[in-house]
């Protein structure tokens, strides 16, 4: 090959590279989201099973009214 068309070769190399990098970048993104709603259902089962937990102890139980539940013994 001549060095043009390796200068061409390269150019389309580092702009598929850069597609790339785009699209990774977009994954990452859409990860983090679902990672966030994930761990937020998980802080609230666990403020759930913390409930039960205590209710099962037969110790006191704070009533959590904002899902329109409230344990208590």
């Amino acid at each position: 090959m001549n060095k043009s068309s390796d200068k061409i070769v390269k150019l389309r190399r580092v702009q598929n590279n850069g597609l790339e990098i785009e699209k990774l970048k977009l994954e990452i993104e859409k990860l983090n989201k679902n990672y966030l709603k994930l761990n937020k259902k998980i802080k609230k089962m666990n403020k759930k099973i913390k409930k039960v937990v205590l209710l099962n102890n037969s110790t006191y139980v704070y009533g959590d009214e904002s899902d329109g539940t409230k344990l208590s013994l």
